[in-house]
């Protein structure tokens, strides 16, 4: 149970970072 949070907490970092990433290259 407690690896099954901590894969989906890293599933949403990486989405995160990604949509960062992607706003910066757009230069919002």
């Amino acid at each position: 149970m407690e690896s099954q949070k901590k894969y989906k907490f890293k599933r949403v970092v990486a989405q995160v970072s990604q949509n960062n990433r992607f706003a910066l290259y757009l230069g919002i």
